[in-house]
């Protein structure tokens, strides 16, 4: 476990505590993203759409190809914890 007192500048890595992901019933679209977004916006008000690129590995399988894929990011004020929305899957964070 790395050691570092107080808080970093310009940190080159992100610690990760936990990420709990949660199969959503049916795919998230644009319109489901913005339908979630306004039931969380009292905490959470800063949304960012962004694509993916999604590079799986598997090993003795020939190279990995890459896919892009639709992702929303939804974070509280300080922008420090927050929900992933992507098509199949939605995370804590």
């Amino acid at each position: 476990m790395a050691k570092y007192s107080g808080r970093l500048a310009n940190p080159p890595i992100v610690y990760a505590f936990c990420q709990i992901r949660f199969p959503p019933v049916g795919t998230i679209d644009e319109t489901k993203a913005t339908e979630i977004h306004a039931s969380l916006r009292e905490h959470y008000p800063h949304r960012l759409a962004q694509n993916i690129v999604e590079m799986p590995f598997v090993t003795g399988i020939g190279n990995p190809t890459p896919t892009l894929r639709q992702a929303w990011f939804l974070y509280d004020r300080p922008k420090s914890i927050g929900f992933v929305l992507e098509p199949t899957t939605f995370a804590y964070h």
